[in-house]
């Protein structure tokens, strides 16, 4: 019986199997060093006139003379493609920074910049290409570590006049203008961002940033919506400082629109129910906003009218024009509600009508630097 039952097929079938099936079990059972499988290839004859490397050199010089339209090439980049080879340049020029202060930079930097110009040759790199290299560099080195080194912004702004200067050459070289859209592009979203709040961005102790970041705004658009496209030699000066004063104005007009609806904000960040809400009386409301509205304008005239002046020849008769609107929004809803004169309507007619007078004074006093008195602006 006990023969029968080991030669059973249905014990055979649970027989081990005759691979191993667990990890340590296929370790043990791989070839060991000495097995002719596991064998290493013989090491590559790396002598300067052995076959292997003469077919390597061969290889990557006819790559590396290679040039975008096929024709013969000046020059030999040992890393072929352009986005690469900026891409070590970029890292090269972040060497300029100290690694104990992020925001500082070294004092050999003239140098070291020198040094880095014998690397030009190898990756392709020209004077216009490296302007803009080193623009994007300062410019994301300040945004990195803080935005504590204003220098950083600033320096950025005065080698980007450089670059602005190489864009308005007749013939730019393809990689040149593929790498300036980006770069300037992600550099205008930022500014962007900045100057369409800057009552918020910008205190009166950091006007002079402001400064900056709305010259680097300017400039940047200038750059991309002119010089890049061959603008340049058509549009007169009058076109160029119309282009200027519009995106000024835009800057303005929404800034101060979100600085007046700050005003309307209750502690809980929502708009205050007594001015839109028809159930309250709003009057009360009406006449501090007023007031509000009154130190809003004399704060955007004493603090950033002088930086907007210098890009825009009437910056307060924008102003004054934007918040009239904002608050005669509410005010024609007011009045719009009352069905008769009373003492609270009355309070609120006089000091809307003061809010008038100095806002008029301040749109006389501004339009005279205007050519047409400033009235286009009165009109938006």
């Amino acid at each position: 019986m006990a023969a029968t039952a080991a030669e059973d097929p249905r014990n055979r079938s649970r027989s081990p199997p005759l691979r191993p099936t667990r990890p340590s079990q296929l370790l043990r059972a791989a070839p060991s060093r000495g097995d002719p499988l596991r064998r290493a290839p013989p090491p590559i004859d790396t002598s300067k006139n052995s076959e292997a490397m003469r077919t390597l050199s061969n290889a990557v010089v006819s790559l590396a003379w290679r040039s975008p339209t096929g024709s013969p090439a000046e020059t030999c980049h040992w890393a072929d493609g352009h986005p690469l080879n900026v891409h070590l340049y970029l890292a090269l020029l972040r060497s300029i920074f100290d690694l104990r202060d992020e925001a500082a930079v070294l004092e050999e930097v003239d140098e070291m910049l020198e040094l880095m110009k014998k690397t030009w040759a190898v990756l392709g790199i020209n004077k216009a290409v490296h302007g803009i290299c080193f623009v994007w560099v300062l410019f994301e080195q300040y945004i990195r570590t803080g935005r504590i080194e204003e220098e950083l912004l600033g320096a950025a702004l005065v080698v980007l006049g450089e670059v602005a200067v190489d864009a308005k050459r007749p013939e730019l070289d393809p990689g040149f203008v593929r790498l300036l859209e980006p770069v300037l592009s992600s550099m205008l979203g930022w500014v962007d961002k900045q100057m369409m709040d800057y009552h918020v961005r910008f205190r009166k102790c950091s006007i002079g940033l402001m400064e900056k970041v709305l010259a680097l705004a300017l400039t940047t658009s200038k750059i991309m919506s002119e010089d890049l496209r061959g603008l340049a030699h058509e549009d007169t000066a009058g076109e160029f400082t119309n282009k200027v004063t519009s995106r000024v104005e835009r800057y303005i007009r929404s800034s101060l629109k979100s600085a007046f609806t700050k005003l309307l904000e209750n502690g809980n960040g929502k708009v205050d129910s007594m001015v839109v809400e028809v159930d309250e009386e709003p009057s009360e409301t009406l006449v501090h906003l007023a007031k509000d509205t009154e130190s809003l304008i004399a704060m955007e005239k004493e603090t950033y009218g002088p930086v907007l002046r210098r890009w825009h020849p009437g910056p307060q008769a924008v102003a004054v024009a934007t918040l009239h609107d904002c608050y005669g929004i509410f005010l024609k809803q007011y009045l719009a509600r009352i069905s008769g004169l009373n003492n609270e309507t009355v309070k609120v007619l006089q000091t809307a009508g003061k809010l008038e007078k100095t806002l008029v004074q301040m749109v006389v006093e501004d339009s005279a630097n205007c050519d047409d008195g400033g009235k286009a602006i009165v009109r938006r």
